[in-house]
């Protein structure tokens, strides 16, 4: 997960320092391109780990590149681009076993969606400002919008925004619509407009909660905050599997490639439908 190199000792980019160790290939550049030199400082000529370095495809522009001497290392390499953030290249195995291990939670979502919608309409429905009242609200917002569900590193670290962390500002509610403006991650501006009806109501009498934010809660005399992991946690009571927030942002994104590619002609080649999917 990219990072900000300007952060503090005990933050992820401290972390990403101790992996960086790890690599101990390092790319300098050499007129036009690059060359690649050990950990003992030599430049390396083998041409099948120059052929293997170069096929991970690390921008150009990326610095304080390095790589994995063994080829079949999980991580493969790392470079820090334009932004400052710690960016990751892994070996094909990994990326396939997190492809599998996403399409294995989609799977246990599709099969507890509608258990999940129609518990949270439910909560909804009792119009109690309640700490699940304000978790079925994110729940239904992030299922409606596809937004990130924030968190309070994040915003920390960066004022990045998500559905948690929102503020009552941040949400404007225009007749059947609500309008998101907010700063989300990478530094993003997201002007969003959002159909989700049966929230409506939710929204309005959490606005009406003293406090900033607007995924509030009243227990007894005290306005509360709602974190992710409380959320995750309400999501895997309800569906009885293992799923978050995170799989709904995945769920949408699916959707709409496959939307998207049913529209396009079929490429003639592999290497053609490759492409397509990737520009989707």
């Amino acid at each position: 997960m990219p990072v900000s190199r300007r952060s503090t000792a005990r933050s992820p980019a401290a972390k990403a320092s101790q992996v960086r160790d790890a690599l101990t290939i390092s790319r300098r550049i050499c007129g036009r391109g690059f060359s690649y030199h050990g950990k003992n400082g030599r430049r390396i000529r083998d041409s099948r780990v120059i052929d293997r370095l170069t096929r991970l495809a690390v921008p150009p522009a990326y610095v304080d590149v390095v790589y994995s001497s063994d080829e079949a290392a999980p991580l493969q390499a790392m470079g820090c681009d334009a932004a400052g953030r710690w960016q990751y290249r892994y070996h094909p195995d990994v990326l396939k076993m997190r492809e599998r291990r996403k399409s294995r939670h989609l799977a246990r979502l599709l099969d507890a969606l509608p258990r999940i919608r129609r518990h949270v309409s439910s909560v909804l429905a009792t119009e109690k400002p309640t700490r699940e009242f304000a978790m079925a609200a994110v729940v239904t917002l992030i299922d409606a919008s596809g937004i990130r569900p924030g968190t309070s590193r994040h915003l920390r670290l960066s004022g990045a925004r998500g559905a948690v962390t929102l503020l009552k500002s941040n949400v404007k509610v225009n007749g059947k619509s609500i309008t998101l403006m907010f700063k989300a991650k990478g530094g993003k501006q997201v002007i969003k407009d959002v159909r989700a009806p049966r929230l409506i109501p939710a929204i309005r009498l959490l606005q009406r909660l003293p406090g900033p934010r607007l995924f509030l809660y009243r227990d007894e005399d005290q306005i509360r905050t709602i974190r992710v992991r409380d959320v995750n946690g309400f999501l895997r009571n309800v569906a009885s599997c293992n799923v978050s927030l995170k799989d709904f942002r995945t769920l949408r994104a699916s959707l709409k490639v496959a939307k998207a590619l049913s529209r396009a002609a079929r490429g003639e080649s592999q290497a053609r439908r490759k492409r397509q999917v990737k520009f989707k």
